[in-house]
């Protein structure tokens, strides 16, 4: 990782994503006195594990968020007395509140399963990264072969190195994906918008307008978060390690010993005196 040394008034600063940072506390940690863990056959068995799990639960938060999205979307044409097959099912007026909850939650749920496995997939690049592999996944197929495709469209420069052809592939298929994601984004809060805007303005019970405000909460604080994650923060250098050695000051009975109560603190204070 490179980083990009700045100065303002203040000093020195870096400007970083969350994810950057937190990606650069994984490197300090691989990098100190017991960085060996983190290569050891046990961990990068463990951290493949936990890449298949997360991924598995973003593909399911993913396809439960578009189900009840389009469930919600058609519930003006299902909405009352409806038959499904030789059974006839009664769907309340209230219902529609009810979906816009189900999927504001769901969003927020998919939103977090994403950014645990750009975070996760983000790690594992900085351990091979610091060792000099720069496509990490490959040592570790034994353990997890998902998402493969990302590699083969990765531009290379090392051995045989990519031309203008291979390097266009990554940024046109780039543009597809972003698109794609801006769409699936933008679904749920159009339809979800739309429904309570349609509940609203109607003549309705006080529930339904509370379960329609705690759905406006949620797709704010899924708004908030992922505006978060997208911006640079500063960070400035402190002149200690990360992680920092850990110590004990000479005065630790004055400003209080976390593992004592305070009854003690006193008797070691009085004790400390009296030695004196």
């Amino acid at each position: 990782m490179i980083l990009n040394r700045r100065e303002d008034k203040k000093g020195v600063f870096y400007k970083l994503s969350l994810i950057e940072r937190s990606s650069l506390t994984m490197k300090n940690y691989a990098s100190s006195t017991f960085g060996d863990r983190f290569y050891s056959e046990d961990y990068l068995q463990g951290i493949s594990e936990q890449k298949n799990k997360i991924h598995a639960k973003s593909a399911k938060a993913v396809s439960a968020l578009f189900l009840i999205t389009t469930i919600l979307a058609f519930y003006d044409s299902i909405e009352g007395t409806t038959k499904l097959g030789a059974v006839t099912v009664s769907l309340p007026d209230a219902g529609a509140a009810a979906l816009c909850v189900l999927v504001s939650l769901n969003f927020l749920a998919t939103l977090f399963a994403f950014l645990d496995q750009l975070i996760i997939d983000r790690y594992i690049s900085v351990l091979g990264e610091r060792v000099g592999v720069f496509s990490f996944e490959l040592p570790l197929l034994n353990y997890s072969a998902m998402n493969l495709w990302s590699n083969a469209i990765q531009p290379k420069y090392f051995g045989l190195a990519s031309e203008r052809g291979h390097k266009s592939v990554a940024p046109t298929l780039g543009v597809f994906f972003l698109v794609l994601i801006l769409a699936g984004i933008a679904y749920p809060y159009t339809v979800v918008g739309f429904t309570v805007w349609r509940i609203i303005t109607s003549d309705v019970a006080s529930f339904e307008l509370i379960l329609c405000g705690f759905s406006l909460i949620l797709l704010a604080l899924s708004a908030s978060t992922l505006l978060a994650f997208c911006l640079n923060y500063k960070f400035r250098p402190t002149g200690s390690s990360e992680p920092d050695d850990p110590f004990v000051p000479d005065d630790f009975l004055d400003l209080g010993h976390p593992r004592r109560s305070a009854r003690d603190q006193e008797v070691d204070l009085e004790s400390q005196h009296k030695q004196a």
